[in-house]
């Protein structure tokens, strides 16, 4: 099995979300050979790209991430509205 009928086989199964066995069915191979094929690129895939677009995140990436949140949530704002005396709704059954 060539490389590029193995980029092809991937593509269809991350495209579409095929099952192995229609795969296998639309390219005459057996389920364990297109199984196999699929895992391999899947992991070559993400041994090459999870470090450049995952990586682990440091501090500094968490409390950069932290602060973007807290400004665009405005997160003071709603802590404000929950620590007020008294409820947001009004019991009408007392």
């Amino acid at each position: 099995m060539g490389m590029r009928f193995q980029c092809v086989y991937n593509c269809r199964f991350l495209s579409t979300g095929a099952s192995y066995a229609a795969l296998a069915d639309s390219f005459r191979f057996g389920i364990s050979a297109i199984h196999y094929v699929i895992k391999e690129v899947c992991e070559a895939i993400w041994k090459t790209l999870a470090p450049l677009h995952m990586p682990v995140p440091t501090t500094e990436m968490l409390l950069a991430t932290a602060n973007e949140c807290y400004l665009k949530v405005e997160f003071s704002e709603l802590c404000r509205q929950y620590s007020r005396k008294g409820s947001m709704y009004y019991n009408y059954k007392h």
